[in-house]
């Protein structure tokens, strides 16, 4: 994945489906487990790393958390809205 070309729009995307269902949800827990998965993203994305080792460390610490298929899922709509957004 390219950052020039998606300008880190994958994570992005991902963290607004996040943050909905963090505001969504009456479980507490849910939410501190979406909310620790996603805490670090505003110091990764001035880190220099790449969106590609961004997704991996989320999904690394999707998979620690036990909630690796919600993280893949917001990934994976975030790709196909991109990917349907007129160039």
């Amino acid at each position: 994945m390219d950052n020039k070309k998606t300008g880190y729009f994958i994570v992005l995307r991902a963290l607004t489906y996040c943050l909905i269902d963090i505001r969504a949800t009456d479980n507490i827990k849910k939410a501190n487990i979406l909310a620790d998965v996603f805490h670090n993203i505003p110091n990764l994305l001035t880190s220099e790393r790449s969106e590609v080792e961004i997704i991996s460390e989320l999904v690394e610490t999707a998979r620690r958390l036990e909630c690796e298929k919600t993280i893949t899922d917001y990934l994976e709509a975030a790709a196909k809205y991109l990917e349907s957004r007129p160039t």
